[in-house]
């Protein structure tokens, strides 16, 4: 009778554990962030044939779609044989802003859009180029949440090598009485390393009723990236988390 308490018990752990270790394994499932055409970053995993989730935004409305891609060889474009990269695509004629994979908290279905951007100067949230210019992006989801994407800009401290026109660069999240810094770069010379940010996409793609970001990062520094930006996912007193980070540039 007691061996069988025992192993009742030792039943009871070992799916008391189990359970643990699913729960852990679901709050660090990695989420997959590509955009479709030419990959070069060897470290992202894509395979032919695999269905990803992907953000359309068309005349019709916006939704998130379950899509297939198809995954060829990126060539040298000198010799025509060293495979350098890769080559992305989906089995729908629109293109999406962004595919991702593993993200459990997105689901097919509509995704309210408030704002498309690209790669066009008037969806720059700052160009170091002409900081002056920089003004608070305005965005409002549904009828009464106004939010901010604002750049703050202050005077560098001063270093080891004296760089009088460094600035230090903030991007703001601002809702209400809440402020949250989504980027920031440090030291940034406006003449020798500049900074162009921008807005790509807002909206509500998780279905929270409450703005989801996608905007893209890029310096002559460190090179270009974009990042996936969802509310469900943030901690207490944050209005969103980075989720997924996609390196989006050439070598």
């Amino acid at each position: 009778m007691v061996k069988m308490v025992h192993g009742i018990c030792a039943l009871l752990l070992l799916l008391i554990s189990a359970g643990q270790a699913f729960v852990q394994t679901a709050k660090t499932a990695k989420i997959s962030l590509i955009e479709v055409g030419d990959i070069y970053d060897e470290g992202v995993s894509v395979k032919n044939g695999e269905r990803w989730l992907g953000l359309y935004v068309t005349e019709g409305g916006s939704s998130l779609i379950e899509s297939k891609v198809t995954v060829k060889p990126l060539l040298d474009p000198e010799d025509k044989k060293t495979v350098i990269g890769k080559i992305v695509a989906v089995d729908n004629p629109a293109k999406p802003v962004f595919l991702v994979k593993g993200a459990t908290v997105l689901k097919p279905g509509p995704a309210p859009t408030i704002y498309q951007g690209g790669d066009a100067a008037e969806h720059e949230l700052v160009n170091t180029e002409n900081l002056a210019s920089r003004k608070p992006r305005q965005l409002k989801l549904g009828d009464s949440q106004e939010y901010q994407l604002k750049v703050l800009a202050t005077k560098a401290r001063p270093g080891e090598f004296p760089c009088p026109k460094c600035v230090d660069l903030k991007l703001a999240l601002v809702f209400g009485k809440q402020t949250q810094t989504l980027y920031s770069a440090e030291a940034v010379d406006p003449e020798n390393s500049p900074q162009t940010w921008r807005l790509l996409w807002a909206g509500d793609a998780d279905g929270d009723g409450k703005m989801d970001l996608y905007a893209s990062f890029s310096s002559d520094a460190v090179g270009a990236h974009t990042e996936l930006f969802l509310s469900s996912q943030a901690k207490p007193g944050q209005l969103v988390k980075s989720v997924a980070t996609f390196v989006s540039d050439a070598p």
